[in-house]
């Protein structure tokens, strides 16, 4: 299997992706990005100093010292976790205030020569007024993501508040429930047309909406008055019940699992990591990773992910499959 290098924890993932944050991903990376384990092997810069070349690592110690420091795997580098999240890519207006943000913001810090010191790479960013504001920022981001009565928007218009927790409980109760249910009983959501109004009569003489929409449909019919004036009033754009929203709430879904189950595992003493084989109803042979861990003295056995070992060639492949421990956290 291919290491894609990707990591859900780790923002240079997505730095060097250019994939947009959402309010849920800012949250996880800033309570839980990844941090090396003891006794990891940092890398290196080389530098060549008076004809001798010479290598200066990055320890523990930087990180420990800077709180905002963040070690990207992706990237074999750091940033300023804050910044990279909320500052911009250049502050300042005029040609005399312009100044582009790279190193630590939109590029990782690879120079690891001159990190200490006034004068050193890390001391002179924590000075940057950019990245006090942006420590300011990600405290009070957290702070209202956790409970949105916080938020300043929100104190002053009371009916938005009132709108924001329509729209939580409307997400929470009835939609993200269907789809819960539909995954605890293995049963597919899609159908032969999943796009249009719930309501439209002409839908269900083109054939199967799928289980998902039939299962709204089927809260409706017994009662519940409020997802059907959810349905009824909101905005086409902001039903909830899309394919495209059924995805982004099943992976949100999906990492919050996989985090409890990270949160169990790093309690336990003792864990071990299982690989098995199952075909797909396409017939697709995947492998199954399973971890295994003790929680109140019992053993216990996860499932936390399946992987497609034949997107790749790997006959053609210079690079021998290797797998990493990335996807587990």
């Amino acid at each position: 299997m291919k290491n894609t290098g990707f990591d859900m924890y780790d923002i240079g993932s997505y730095i060097q992706k250019n994939i947009t944050l959402n309010d849920h991903i800012k949250y996880n990376l800033l309570v839980s990005h990844w941090k090396p384990p003891k006794n990891f092997d940092f890398p290196f810069s080389t530098h060549n100093k008076k004809g001798k070349e010479e290598k200066r690592f990055l320890r523990t110690n930087h990180l420990e010292k800077y709180s905002w420091l963040v070690y990207s795997k992706a990237s074999k580098s750091v940033y300023c976790l804050y910044c990279s999240v909320f500052v911009s890519t250049n502050i300042g207006c005029g040609n005399k205030n312009y100044m582009l943000l790279k190193a630590l913001v939109t590029e990782p810090l690879v120079r690891f020569d001159k990190l200490l010191g006034t004068q050193g790479s890390l001391e002179t960013h924590e000075k940057n007024q950019y990245h006090i504001k942006a420590i300011q920022d990600g405290k009070h981001f957290i702070k209202n993501f956790n409970d949105p009565n916080r938020g300043v928007i929100n104190q002053i218009d009371s009916h938005r508040l009132r709108v924001v927790k329509e729209n939580r409980e409307r997400l929470k109760q009835p939609i993200i429930k269907t789809l819960i249910f539909l995954a605890k009983q293995n049963i597919p959501l899609r159908g032969h047309r999943d796009d249009g109004s719930i309501f439209d009569n002409q839908n269900e003489l083109m054939g199967n909406e799928g289980n998902f929409r039939e299962l709204i449909k089927f809260r409706i019919e017994s009662g519940d008055l409020t997802l059907k004036c959810h349905l009824e009033d909101i905005e086409k754009r902001a039903t909830y019940i899309s394919k495209t929203t059924q995805n982004e709430l099943i992976s949100i879904l999906g990492d919050s699992i996989l985090q409890k189950i990270l949160e169990h595992v790093k309690k336990s003493q003792f864990y071990s990591i299982m690989f098995d084989e199952t075909t797909e109803m396409s017939h697709t042979s995947q492998l199954v990773i399973v971890i295994r861990y003790i929680k109140n003295n019992s053993v216990r056995e996860d499932l936390i992910g399946f992987v497609d070992c034949h997107k790749e060639n790997f006959d053609l492949s210079t690079e021998e499959p290797k797998m990493t421990g990335e996807m587990i956290g």
